[in-house]
């Protein structure tokens, strides 16, 4: 090939799956996670647990077989990043509806607008936490804003050399 790169002829690519294949084994693989999670008797999460083994595995094998064994393991990795990203938010969810399930009925005016200022039992609320919080950000942004302000105004207009660099490193830390 004379050392030069082949590339494939104007017009044509590569074989893709299409749009709708990754939609199409998650469904599979719930309907068929479903039905071996009831024929064993096993939990929802059991059956969450196969659904995603089967959709990791039917959507590998198709891609492999149509688009080659380098754009399967891209599908794979990203199926795992996906998981791990809903097994995450489960813990998550959980906390929020227990909040919000178990607080709903306290969250009323009086617990916005009145304080824990001698309240030993029942009762109470939430302005003194409010009003603290409030505080803190207000005097935080009041210190974090200038700097943040000279600072940019330092690394566009004047900034050179090793500082500038040093100062980017840590800007690029801190996000």
């Amino acid at each position: 090939m004379n050392g030069k790169t082949a590339t494939a002829p104007a017009g044509t690519r590569a074989p893709m799956l299409p749009r709708w294949a990754p939609w199409a084994t998650f469904g599979g693989g719930i309907a068929a996670g479903g039905l071996i999670a009831l024929a064993i008797g096993a939990s929802p999460f059991v059956w969450l647990i196969f659904a995603g083994l089967i959709t990791l595995v039917s959507t590998t094998v198709w891609s492999r077989s149509v688009e080659g064994k380098r754009k399967a393991v891209d599908r794979a990795m990203t199926l795992l990043v996906v998981a791990a990203f809903v097994l995450a938010l489960v813990p998550l969810l959980s906390l929020i509806y227990t909040v919000v399930s178990k607080g709903l009925a306290r969250f009323d005016g009086e617990f916005l607008g009145s304080s824990m200022r001698g309240v030993l039992a029942e009762g109470g609320g939430a302005f003194h936490a409010a009003m603290g919080t409030l505080i803190i950000t207000l005097v935080a942004a009041a210190a974090a804003v200038p700097v943040g302000v000279m600072t940019a105004i330092y690394l566009v207009e004047y900034g050179k050399g090793r500082l500038k660099r040093a100062i980017t490193f840590f800007v690029d830390v801190m996000m």
